[in-house]
């Protein structure tokens, strides 16, 4: 009798298990919006970062792309947005003077592995840096270029 009652409590318990694994449907995925989901710096899956390369209307969350600026032009598309009198830059960006227009760009520091794109320079406006900068065409005014 202690057998079957002991086959009959597993029974049940596995039952009562495996009926709440099945409910699929109740589950979602949710983007808080936060740091970047799989690729690191940029590329949060909920859409488009400053800095991220792109082609005309290719930018998403209020981000533009932009070609070129006065003389400087950006390889691979840059998406960004202006930026300064009150207006802020999202995070992991900051306000740049790109050739008299002021832009947001990503933020770098490749002293701790936070590196621009390739054929991108982290600079400080004047020179290219090893610390603290922001991601530009490594030819442009803004690395010194």
């Amino acid at each position: 009798m202690r057998c079957a009652r002991l086959v009959l409590v597993l029974a049940c318990a596995l039952a009562g298990a495996c009926s709440a694994v099945d409910d699929f449907t109740a589950f979602r995925f949710v983007d808080d919006g936060g740091a970047s989901d799989l690729f690191g710096v940029g590329g949060d899956l909920a859409g488009s970062v400053v800095g991220d390369p792109c082609n005309v209307g290719g930018c998403s969350d209020g981000l533009t792309c932009f070609g070129a600026v006065g003389n400087a032009s950006f390889p691979g598309g840059l998406c960004s947005r202006p930026c300064g009198g009150g207006t802020s830059c999202p995070a992991r960006s900051s306000c740049a003077q790109i050739d008299g227009t002021a832009l947001c760009l990503q933020s770098c520091n490749p002293t701790v592995g936070i590196d621009c794109r390739a054929g991108w320079s982290c600079c400080d406006g004047q020179r290219v840096v090893l610390g603290p900068g922001l991601c530009a065409p490594s030819s442009s005014n803004f690395c010194g270029g």
